[in-house]
């Protein structure tokens, strides 16, 4: 009796099997669709275009689940390719599928497509269409990125803040980005405290180096901390790109301000100027008052001949300047024609009466 039992377990079983295996093949559409799906999340992205688009063309509801992503994924390889009609091809399916779980991925994808291109002004359009709750987890932190930083291009800075504020406060791979960027709109706001915060902040993380020490810099060069300007810039200093030149410009101004002439010196004439740099006329009146001061009237002379030109009040007092130095050379006639010239502006009236 044992024997006949095996046998016949066995046939029941795969016979059970075949019909099991009939009734679960997948249906040919399905894993045409699956096979594209693959291509595209392979970046073989001209492949599965062609292969959503034959999609397409298929006997399909129109308004069934496979319908709907066979053309989402169709639109999506064309934006992927950067082809000329991928926008229309999207925005077309927006208007067909108002309803799908997909709109707000699809209003992303146009904003995305846009940011990617750099027109901002369009990117802005879409992204504010999205309904952030309907994302997805992992894209959230992308999503206000990218709108926050197509506000900032656009000139949205306040709304721009906002979502990078949000980033930070939220950490994650846009934290230190999005602190850049808030820093960067409190620098230009004047509110130098926040950016400075910001901003030395990455710096410790060794991030930003070619562009924030000078962010830096000029703040303290605003709040008139030159003790600590100089503090921090002179490591700065021996870098070489046009940021560190400006650096060493800040850095003869700040020592002016503390009155050590001679470091101001050194970093007008042997840094700054040395670069290839050109100093505006401010700059040449501090120089020309450090050499002055150190009763290098000479060089005092050529810095302020520099400006005397101009028509204006810091022309005036290099004029006037420029006449002592000639005095203290014993050139009494050059002398007498930089008073006359100082004397000629009402700028400073006690110049002018001199």
């Amino acid at each position: 009796m044992k024997r006949s039992i095996i046998p016949g377990f066995l046939l029941t079983f795969f016979t059970l099997h075949g019909v099991y295996a009939q009734q679960v093949q997948v249906d040919p559409l399905t894993e045409t669709y699956q096979f594209a799906l693959e291509q595209y999340n392979s970046a073989s992205y001209a492949s599965s275009y062609q292969s959503f688009l034959e999609l397409d063309k298929e006997d399909i509801p129109p308004h069934s689940i496979l319908a709907i992503h066979i053309h989402y994924y169709k639109c999506l390889s064309a934006m992927q390719l950067f082809h000329n009609d991928a926008v229309q091809l999207m925005i077309d399916f927006l208007e067909t599928y108002p309803n799908s779980s997909l709109y707000d991925e699809a209003s992303m994808c146009i904003a995305d497509f846009y940011y990617q291109k750099r027109d901002y002004k369009n990117a802005v359009l879409y992204y504010e269409t999205v309904d952030v709750s309907q994302l997805r987890k992992k894209d959230i932190s992308k999503y206000k990125f990218q709108y926050a930083y197509s506000l900032f291009e656009i000139g949205e800075m306040r709304s721009a803040a906002s979502f990078f504020h949000d980033l930070i406060s939220k950490g994650g791979d846009y934290k230190d980005q999005a602190s850049y960027y808030f820093g960067y709109i409190a620098y230009t706001d004047g509110n130098y405290a926040t950016a400075k915060k910001y901003f030395l902040e990455l710096l410790e993380q060794a991030m930003y180096v070619d562009e924030l020490p000078l962010f830096v810099v000029q703040i303290y060069h605003h709040q008139k901390a030159y003790k600590e300007l100089i503090e921090f810039a002179l490591p700065y200093s021996y870098q070489s790109n046009p940021s560190s030149y400006e650096i060493y410009k800040l850095i003869a101004e700040a020592y002016y301000h503390l009155k050590d002439y001679k470091s101001a010196v050194s970093f007008f004439q042997d840094k700054y100027l040395a670069s290839g740099a050109k100093l505006e006329s401010m700059g040449y009146y501090l120089l020309g008052q450090a050499y002055y001061r150190m009763n290098e009237f000479s060089m005092a002379s050529t810095a302020f001949n520099k400006i005397i030109e101009a028509e204006d009040s810091l022309a005036q007092n290099a004029s006037y300047y420029l006449a002592d130095c000639y005095l203290e050379l014993d050139d009494k006639r050059s002398a007498q024609n930089a008073f006359e010239s100082a004397s000629y502006f009402n700028f400073n009236p006690s110049i002018k009466c001199f």
